[in-house]
């Protein structure tokens, strides 16, 4: 009688042949850098280790990435966002830096980004602070950008929600909406609109809401 084939052998023979590896990465909450939870050549493994990984946290989420010809991949064999990215030793090292005002902030993908403090005139000629990012890996960092260039979203300061959910608390309820709202303060003096200047605080319901 034949010798029964070892699949499992089979597997790892072909996963080195192809260098492939399966890695179990953390991918919530993402990190500057990535973390690995375990490697193996046998996917039966990886699947063992992904599903007690995901089973013994419930602040972390792990997933599974095939680690081939230098890059991570998704098991449907498209090309994942989330990589082991090289960061620029000058950016890690400013990063730790107490004295200057910057940090490494990972996207929602996991691409590090270098967050710098940068100052700018408003339209009073007062200066302002304002975050803004640059890319920061080995062989793409300096370059201040927008977007991510992993995944295309768009970065936001991250100062921009709150002071909006700020503007939107202020905002009496009869206003919300209308174009008539300026909100804005003048000597200390909130003036809502030219119509109601105080406001209109008896109902929810303007007649002069537009």
């Amino acid at each position: 009688m034949d010798n029964p084939i070892d699949f499992q052998f089979l597997d790892e023979e072909f996963a080195t042949a192809f260098n492939k590896v399966y890695l179990i990465i953390r991918t919530h909450p993402v990190t500057a850098t990535l973390y690995v939870a375990g490697t193996t050549n046998y996917k039966e493994k990886a699947i063992s280790i992904l599903e007690s990984s995901n089973l013994g946290s419930d602040a972390y989420v792990f997933s599974l990435r095939i680690m081939q010809f230098g890059k991570l991949w998704n098991e449907d064999s498209s090309i994942s966002q989330q990589q082991d990215w090289q960061i620029h030793q000058e950016y890690r090292k400013a990063s730790i830096d107490m004295t200057v005002d910057g940090e490494i902030i990972p996207c929602d993908c996991s691409y590090p980004l270098f967050s710098a403090l940068g100052t700018c005139l408003n339209t009073e000629n007062e200066a302002i602070e304002y975050w803004y990012y640059v890319t920061c890996l080995e062989e793409d960092n300096g370059r201040q950008v927008e977007t991510c260039p992993n995944c295309g979203k768009t970065l936001h300061d991250e100062n921009d929600e709150d002071n909006e959910d700020d503007e939107e608390k202020s905002q009496p309820i009869a206003c919300v909406g209308c174009k008539n709202y300026h909100g804005e303060s003048y000597n200390g003096v909130d003036l809502i609109c030219a119509i109601h200047p105080s406001g209109y605080n008896i109902s929810s319901n303007c007649p002069d809401w537009r």
